[in-house]
């Protein structure tokens, strides 16, 4: 479920476009970056990291990052975020606890296997760089837009990952 501030940003930037609904034909954008979608895993020694994106209205993705305690499934970080197509440009919405509003990352370059985020206003991070080395790998380099930050590396949760060979979208 999208938390309240996160539906108060998207209706505002809807009615600020002056349109709530667009083509599918005008989403050429988002499109460019639908490698995301799916379930994405990272598994640590006692914590398992998620990132699970969907399609919920076209030029719309839903995501949810998680990060459980192995042993017992519990949620010790959680965070709700969405992308999304307004005027030609897509937007990503970070909604975490330490926020009291969720957090809008412009989209700066997007191609097949890679895509950027910026806000050079906030705090930390003022980057996100997605990367797909391969259908089964998803790299997210959270960083300062420098040489500080880390890199999360997450697997597909997909029966065609499971082997050597590599599935095609």
């Amino acid at each position: 479920m999208i938390a309240r501030p996160l539906i108060v940003a998207l209706v505002c930037c809807f009615a600020l476009t002056g349109r709530a609904e667009q083509d599918a034909t005008e989403l050429t954008q988002i499109s460019m970056i639908s490698w995301l979608l799916g379930n994405w895993q990272q598994e640590r020694e006692e914590t398992i990291r998620t990132e699970s994106w969907e399609t919920v209205a076209p030029g719309i993705y839903r995501g949810l990052g998680q990060s459980l305690l192995k042993e017992d499934g519990s949620v010790l970080f959680s965070e709700s975020l969405l992308l999304y197509e307004a005027s030609g440009s897509v937007v990503y919405l970070a909604s975490v606890p330490e926020n009291k509003l969720p957090v809008p990352f412009g989209m700066v370059s997007a191609s097949s296997k890679h895509a950027v985020f910026e806000n050079l206003n906030h705090d930390f991070p003022k980057r996100l760089d997605y990367r797909l080395p391969s259908w089964c790998e998803l790299q997210v380099r959270v960083s300062d837009a420098g040489d500080e930050g880390f890199t999360l590396t997450f697997a597909r949760v997909s029966a065609d990952c499971g082997s050597e060979l590599e599935a095609k979208p």
